[in-house]
């Protein structure tokens, strides 16, 4: 919006949106609970938080997930959020026969400890402002894989890629599965930290901006 120029010459002060990174931090615990919970034990979970709406791009998601259970059947989509375009998506997961896979959790205040049970993030969006869900997937450790449609500054980790919608669904559930059980989760919450994401930082660089102009 700005240029570089302005930036580099101080004219404008950029403030990340920053997390409450310590609720999305990896717990170990959480994971088994929640898990056992949702029956989710010995299944590979994918998941995605997003209001059901053109941009969010569920239809490509679903035939995505389509492609992975056929890869591995023992798969689980989990979908965090509503709209208007839900009862679509329903008829599309039933028309791929994925009932049984598929796992509608609403609106939920806990998507930090529901992120815990996950092992793989998903987002092909069409576009994002940001796209703030993917840095707190980061933050629970979750590799995630996002279209070109979510702007670059969410790439802050090693856990992000960034895959084509022009690539087809079984290009997307290829990369997806092929690297299901590569990821380590614990230490992803102090790189977010280095990256000046932690909500705690950007209050206190919100307060020194306004204190300095006053």
């Amino acid at each position: 919006m700005f240029g570089k120029k302005l930036v580099y010459k101080n004219k404008v002060t950029i403030i990340n949106n920053g997390i409450d990174i310590e609720r999305f931090s990896y717990n170990e615990g959480t994971r088994h609970s929640l898990r056992k919970e949702l029956g989710l034990e010995g299944k590979f979970v994918l998941g995605h938080v997003g209001r059901f709406s053109d941009e969010k791009n569920h239809k490509f998601l679903i035939e995505t997930f389509f492609r992975i259970t056929q890869i591995y059947p023992r798969s689980i989509l989990l979908l965090i959020g509503e709209g208007s375009l839900k009862p679509n998506i329903e008829n599309k997961i039933t028309e791929l026969k994925l009932t049984e896979n598929v796992i509608f959790l609403g609106l939920r205040d806990d998507v930090n400890q529901v992120m815990q049970a996950m092992d793989s993030f998903v987002l092909p969006s069409l576009f994002e402002g940001l796209g703030i869900v993917a840095i707190e997937a980061q933050a629970a450790g979750l590799p995630c894989y996002v279209s070109k449609g979510v702007p670059k500054e969410v790439d802050i980790t090693d856990l992000i890629t960034y895959i084509s919608l022009n690539k087809s669904p079984e290009h997307w559930a290829q990369e997806i599965v092929k690297k299901k059980d590569s990821s380590s989760r614990s230490l992803y919450s102090k790189t977010i930290k280095s990256k000046n994401y932690d909500i705690v930082d950007t209050v206190k660089k919100l307060e020194n901006f306004y204190y300095d102009i006053n």
